[in-house]
């Protein structure tokens, strides 16, 4: 694998829960050390990815287990600051409180030492409480990712590909269900990606109330990706100024969604 520009993730979520990692802090710290020395000796071009940040349904953790995740989290990012490239951060979850997740994780970024780093998002997927109707997984998808490009995350890889019915954390969040069928979320992440490919930067626009708006710039110009709380009419000709504009439904279906001319 040398000289390929791989990434090499070190164990996962280990910082509020004994799920994936028993040891302590210390002992993280310590084979985070050893495995950066030893992949950058062989291959220099080689990136080293923190073990993510999982967080839950709320703002991130429930209060105790932000306050031990924390701790934990600020030990461990000041012990291998000089060992890694990446900060992880999985963003499940209700969409409204994305920002206010990825705004802790880079709170802690600054404190350590660590705000030179990219910050990926190797699991972002639905929220699974309540239980999404399919049509809610396939909206969440634009929105997710619009709000956690536009907050300064790199990359996102959804999770994931498949429903697993076998794990209650996993048995809804695929792009397929578990017989390997497309569902909505497909379609929606296949336009998403489309329409959005070679973007090279995501920001906020001031919207009316009730709607939120960010703006991608595309290599052939300028893509808005729009959604309302609610039904109605809104007027963004404040934001979007251009004389001419296709509008596009998401798309939840191999079925193209219509084009509009306005």
């Amino acid at each position: 694998y040398k000289g390929r520009g791989l990434y090499y993730q070190v164990e996962n979520e280990i910082y509020a829960s004994q799920r994936f990692w028993v040891g302590t802090m210390d002992s993280y710290i310590w084979v985070t050390q050893i495995i950066s020395e030893e992949v950058r000796a062989i291959d220099p071009s080689a990136k080293i990815v923190l073990a993510g940040f999982a967080s839950g349904q709320d703002v991130f953790f429930p209060n105790e287990a932000l306050i031990v995740a924390e701790s934990n989290a600020l030990k461990v990012m000041q012990g291998t600051k000089d060992y890694t490239d990446i900060i992880d951060l999985h963003l499940y979850g209700q969409t409204q409180y994305v920002d206010d997740k990825i705004n802790i994780v880079e709170g802690w970024m600054a404190q350590t030492g660590n705000s030179n780093k990219l910050l990926f998002s190797t699991e972002n997927s639905v929220h699974f409480t309540p239980t999404p109707t399919l049509q809610e997984q396939a909206e969440d998808i634009p929105i997710r990712l619009s709000i956690s490009f536009a907050n300064g995350v790199s990359l996102v890889l959804y999770f994931i590909y498949k429903d697993n019915p076998t794990d209650p954390g996993t048995q809804i969040l695929g792009l397929l269900d578990s017989g390997g069928n497309p569902k909505p979320a497909y379609y929606a992440f296949k336009q998403f990606v489309a329409n959005t490919k070679g973007f090279t930067k995501v920001v906020q626009e001031t919207s009316p109330v009730g709607t939120s708006t960010y703006k991608y710039e595309i290599p052939s110009g300028k893509l808005y990706v729009a959604w309302a709380s609610s039904a109605g009419n809104y007027d963004l000709s404040g934001i979007i100024t251009s004389q001419q504009v296709t509008t596009e439904g998401i798309a939840i279906s191999n079925s193209a969604p219509q084009k509009q001319n306005v």
